[in-house]
């Protein structure tokens, strides 16, 4: 049940990390590199609150500005490894849609995001 919980939360993040991405890149004409990152992060920062919350929910837990730090830590990684993905998508497949290749470099990063979520920053060994 857990990870279709952390899937389920993933997916909003992803709805409106791609969502604000895409939307920029439309708007204003941005890099989208720069686009992903702007989107990374606004998800990222919803799915802080709902794992804390729902996904690895204990019975004391509570929001926390270490664990929220930590997430936010491990989300930097994964904005490398997806903004690195991007840039070689984009470079590589340079025929893809914009669309497809944020698409697939959010399931590059998916990955990192569940066992670092999982294993580091949501274990059983509390980060008060």
């Amino acid at each position: 049940m857990e990870f279709l919980r952390f899937f389920c939360v993933s997916l909003v993040g992803v709805v409106v990390d791609i969502a604000i991405a895409y939307t920029i890149v439309i708007t204003f004409d941005a890099a989208l590199w720069l686009s992903a990152a702007v989107g990374f992060i606004s998800g990222a920062l919803i799915n802080y609150v709902l794992h804390e919350l729902w996904t690895f929910k204990s019975q004391m837990r509570k929001l926390s500005k270490n664990r929220a730090a930590y997430f936010l830590t491990m989300s930097s990684i994964a904005l490398i490894i997806r903004l690195t993905s991007v840039i070689a998508l984009e470079y590589f497949f340079s025929s893809f849609h914009d669309l497809a290749i944020l698409v697939l470099a959010v399931g590059i990063s998916f990955c990192f995001n569940y066992l670092s979520a999982k294993f580091l920053v949501f274990s059983s060994k509390e980060k008060k």
